[in-house]
């Protein structure tokens, strides 16, 4: 069809300013037009009509055509059909209007009230009465075939045929050419049917019309069907009781001579004073010239009425005069602003685009509370018909103010609404500037809007670079988990489990199980049974990672068994290890000191100690490991560096015990280890005798025996020389 109706715009409409598209194809059972209707667009421009095309076949209908074409470019009357263009060729003929389409196909579409109908016949009768009074004319024909409708919502009368001037009409088309007219014949009043359309002559000829009316209204309130029996008029089924009644009866009387007029019906009929919508649609009409207060009580009256409107009324009517009065009433800027952007919502893109995208953005600027509220609260309805480059250049920078404003509904509700402008943000504002911004938020001091900062992050996340989104989540998250409110902690355990998939097995392991686990012992019984459930989901996940790395050889499993034997083995082997040590150091009383005689201080049984420490074996049937394995295991200790009093404390090099005699108590030596740091290295041990014999006295005769001597030994301690490997084993 789109084809067609291209070839036929290039063939017949090239000689007109208007392109010519898709034909409007009129329902089967309504009777067809003589004309081809089509949508169009002006080509300057681009702005939208309606064709009517008309190739002419040298008929009856031609001269019906021209008569339409010439009564409708001289009839400016309220609710006629809005002529733009007119052209009389010699093989075709064009009336361009503005775009409309049948009312038939509007009743079709949408779902009708009955105080819609009533606007419908309002609107309908009233033009037919201008016709009828200001034109001095009669319409003849009239049916939801040959009414219009707007895209603004607005009726329009078409139909203008058989149009006759009652008084300087020459042709006179609805005597000479009716019955050429497809549809005409049908539902004609009794005197028409009986004695013809010239029974009907001067102002009786507008009693055709009264006929018309009630045919039309009947058809109205019965979903458009145009087919009934002409002797169910008078039952007046299903037409409201304003509507019915006396004055329907009166249009519908079999006599002319009693038949009312259109006039009298649309004065008479008191519904159309009383109805809303009908007030609505008058009232803007004249919207320019009310005052201020005026055009507030009408925009608050809106709200009750746009459910019966006509489709296009509130995007097309209603709009444009709201961002007028947007631009002209700072006072009442946040007033009008919450009608347009609750009406806009099913506009087309262009219409929005020239309407309500440059409220929008000029209202982000405005430094008003109520428009911030209004903008953010709709946000969700309009940000699809808003470009990235519409918020990333024009709206983001007005847009951040809201995360520092003192008002705290303010910042919560800027929060909510970064979701829906995350997809359209540049780089640098997504992964820079927002996240700074949710950084602060994150420690605000109110703690809801902790806890919606938390449940954004999780909900933006896919958003973020892949990069660095796992570590700026597993921060945030971490920080939300040590929130003292409740709720902010149980958002930042759920908004982990919904990132599971941005964190890598490694992260998991390194990063997000240290965040989880404080959480299990956390003071709430519900962030426990949280934490759980996200500990055991990201455990899961690095089993599943763990099952797929290989399996170590064979032999891995005799090493696994040997070290859990020396584990299970340590502490035995060490107090046995320790036995040896004590007994070395042991040893037994110089026989000397009793006797009075000097004893000889040299002893070597230090050397012995780590002699004997270092032969030690910790493991149970280990193989002896070599000396340099053996001191790479205890360098590994060698925090634990036992220190070697050099004070001469009395024990001599151990000798064995005379088997006649036991000397006792034998006292061991205490060990007492030095801190790492502070640990010099011993680098030469050297006893009195190499320099001077000190002179030993006789044991004084007291109470128990002295056991440790005056005498003492002096340590060469090189702090600054070479080791001489004295630490070597430790």
């Amino acid at each position: 069809m789109n084809f067609l109706a291209s070839a036929i715009g290039s063939l017949t409409g090239s000689s007109i300013p208007y392109n010519i598209g898709e034909e409007q194809k009129l329902s089967s059972e309504f009777p067809q037009s003589i004309w081809k209707v089509f949508d169009g667009t002006k080509k300057d421009d681009g702005s939208c009509c309606t064709i009517f095309q008309r190739n002419k076949d040298g008929s009856e209908q031609d001269a019906l055509a021209l008569n339409a074409l010439r009564k409708l470019r001289s009839m400016r009357l309220p609710g006629v059909l809005k002529v733009l263009d007119t052209f009389e060729m010699d093989s075709v003929l064009y009336i361009v209007t503005e775009r409309v389409v049948p009312l038939c196909d509007v009743l079709r579409a949408v779902e009708t009230a009955d105080e819609m109908l009533i606007l419908v016949t309002y609107y309908v009768a009233k033009a037919v009465k201008f016709i009828n009074v200001e034109g001095g004319s009669v319409l003849g024909q009239l049916s939801p075939a040959t009414v219009y409708v707007t895209k603004s919502g607005e009726i329009r009368v078409g139909g203008f045929e058989v149009c006759t001037n009652l008084s300087s009409d020459a042709q006179q088309p609805l005597y000479k050419s009716s019955y050429a007219l497809p549809g005409f014949n049908d539902y004609l009043p009794p005197e028409v049917n009986e004695k013809g359309i010239d029974s009907l002559r001067g102002k009786m000829a507008l009693k055709l019309d009264s006929w018309r009316l009630a045919t039309f209204i009947y058809t109205l309130f019965h979903n458009g069907d145009y087919h009934f029996d002409i002797s169910e008029l008078a039952t007046m089924k299903l037409i409201p009781k304003g509507l019915a009644g006396q004055n329907f009866s009166k249009l519908i009387s079999p006599s002319p001579t009693t038949r009312g007029t259109v006039e009298q019906y649309l004065s008479r009929v008191s519904t159309f004073d009383h109805s809303v919508l009908i007030n609505v649609y008058e009232h803007l009409d004249e919207f320019t010239l009310k005052s201020e207060d005026e055009k507030i009580r009408l925009f608050d009256s809106l709200d009750s009425v746009k459910a019966d409107a006509l489709p296009g009324f509130l995007e097309y009517r209603v709009i444009p005069e709201l961002a007028q009065f947007f631009t002209q009433a700072p006072t009442q800027a946040a007033l009008s602003l919450k009608y347009i952007l609750s009406y806009s919502e099913t506009l087309p893109k262009i219409p929005f685009d020239s309407l309500v995208k440059p409220i929008i953005l000029k209202a982000f600027t405005i430094p008003d509370r109520q428009i911030r509220m209004l903008l953010l609260g709709f946000l969700p309805k309009y940000v699809e018909n808003l470009t990235k480059n519409d918020i990333s250049d024009q709206m983001f920078n007005s847009f951040v103010t809201g995360f520092s404003d003192s008002n705290e509904v303010i910042r919560e509700e800027t929060i909510k609404a970064v979701i829906y402008i995350a997809p359209k943000l540049s780089d640098r504002q997504l992964n820079n500037e927002l996240l700074r911004y949710l950084a602060k938020t994150q420690s605000d001091q109110k703690p809801d809007i902790r806890t919606t900062t938390t449940i954004l992050l999780g909900k933006i996340a896919e958003h973020l670079n892949k990069s660095s989104r796992s570590t700026v989540l597993a921060t945030a998250f971490g920080k939300s988990l040590k929130d003292p409110h409740l709720q902010s902690r149980l958002a930042g355990l759920l908004a982990l489990c919904t990132c599971l998939d941005y964190f890598t097995p490694d992260v998991i392991a390194n990063k997000i199980l240290t965040v989880i686990a404080p959480s299990l012992l956390d003071r709430s019984s519900r962030v426990r049974d949280e934490a759980q459930k996200a500990f055991d989901m990201f455990f899961n996940k690095i089993k599943e990672e763990a099952s797929k790395l290989p399996v170590d050889a064979d032999e891995a499993d005799d090493t696994v068994e040997q070290v859990a034997s020396n584990v299970q083995n340590f502490g035995l082997n060490l107090s046995g290890a320790f036995a040896k040590l004590t007994t070395g150091l042991g040893g037994s009383l110089n026989n000397d000191v009793s006797n009075g005689i000097t004893p000889d201080l040299s002893r070597a049984g230090t050397p012995k100690v780590v002699e004997t420490f270092e032969q030690t074996t910790f493991g149970r049937g280990e193989p002896s490991k070599s000396n340099a394995q053996q001191k790479s295991y205890f360098n590994e200790w060698d925090s634990d560096d036992i220190e070697i009093d050099a004070d001469d404390d009395g024990w001599g090099e151990p000798v064995e015990k005379p088997a006649a005699r036991t000397i006792k108590p034998v006292v061991k030596p205490v060990v007492k280890p030095v801190a790492k740091s502070r640990a010099p290295k011993v680098t030469n041990l050297v006893t009195e005798d190499t320099k001077s014999k000190p002179v030993v006295k006789p044991a004084s005769k007291a109470k128990g025996m002295q056991l440790k001597s005056k005498s003492k030994l002096k340590l060469d301690l090189d702090l600054d020389g070479q080791d001489d490997g004295w630490g070597d084993g430790w």
